[in-house]
C-alpha cells in the first residue's frame, strides 16, 4: 500500500497549481500534461508550454495549469531524480 492521495481532482475541472521547491527537483506527473502560466528567470520553460516534467533553472517556484479530463483513478506526481522518487519523494 502506498501512501495516502495528496488531494482528490474531480474529473473535468482544471485548477492552478503553485509549485515550489523545485530548483533542484525535476516535477514529473504522470497521464495529464499542464501547461505552464508562470514562470520567472528560466530561458527554456515559456508560459504556455506543455510539459509532463519540468526542471526551471533559475526559478523556484511556477504556477501551472492541468485539466483532470482525460484519466480518473491513480495518477501519480513526483520528483523525476530516481533515488528521490524511490523513496516517496
Amino acid at each position: 500500500k502506498g501512501p495516502p492521495a495528496l488531494a482528490n481532482l474531480p474529473v473535468g475541472e482544471v485548477q492552478e497549481w503553485e509549485m515550489t521547491g523545485m530548483q533542484f527537483h525535476p516535477f514529473h506527473l504522470h497521464v495529464n500534461n499542464y501547461q505552464i502560466t508562470r514562470i520567472f528567470g528560466d530561458e527554456y520553460y515559456m508560459p504556455g508550454d506543455w510539459h509532463d516534467t519540468m526542471l526551471p533553472a533559475g526559478t523556484n517556484t511556477a504556477t501551472v495549469r492541468l485539466s483532470m479530463d482525460r484519466h480518473i483513478g491513480t495518477m501519480i506526481a513526483h520528483c523525476h531524480i530516481l533515488e528521490h522518487e524511490d523513496n516517496g519523494m
